[in-house]
């Protein structure tokens, strides 16, 4: 069994957590480096007076990491909607008037005409721009996906053979 701490230490222990609860300098291994104790002193004196000591700086990074990746997702979904928007404009350009312009005859003369519809290599280039956004789209949707599914959904998904997140 291992030594009992020293009254006086504990009370310093205590005290100290109760000064720097909620900050970094209240993470239980930095308490405990400090009074020469173990981590488990430190949770187990802490707890006997009603102190709920966490690792805050550990916590902290994770708030901050989640914090982040909403961030990422939020500029992921707004980044999806302007692909779909230049999607949707490319193929509605392949149905608007076209203006066509040459310089035409020995004079060099500039000459405009306005066309039905774009000229075919012209639609081609549209609609595969269109088609790129759009695949832009689902693709940030299925990291989406990827990255909503939990670890255990893509297991059970693979073991199942079910098609999408857990055979890719």
């Amino acid at each position: 069994m291992a030594p009992r701490a020293d009254q006086a230490v504990i009370d310093a222990l205590v005290e100290d957590a109760r000064r720097t609860m909620g900050t970094a300098e209240g993470a239980i291994r930095r308490l405990a480096k400090r009074h020469g104790v173990s981590t488990a002193t430190v949770q187990k004196y802490t707890k006997q007076v009603g102190l709920e000591c966490g690792d805050t700086a550990r916590e902290q990074v994770k708030q901050a990491t989640r914090a982040k990746n909403m961030s990422n997702a939020a500029r992921m979904a707004a980044l999806a909607e302007r692909f779909l928007d230049i999607a949707e404009r490319a193929l509605s350009d392949t149905e608007q008037t076209y203006l066509v312009h040459t310089f035409a005859g020995p004079t060099g003369m500039f000459v405009e005409h306005v066309i039905p519809r774009p000229p075919a290599k012209e639609r081609q280039h549209l609609i595969i721009s269109a088609a790129t956004a759009v695949d832009k789209v689902r693709m940030i949707e299925d990291r989406k996906t990827e990255a909503s599914a939990s670890e255990v959904d893509r297991w059970l998904a693979s073991i199942a053979g079910t098609p999408g997140e857990g055979s890719k």
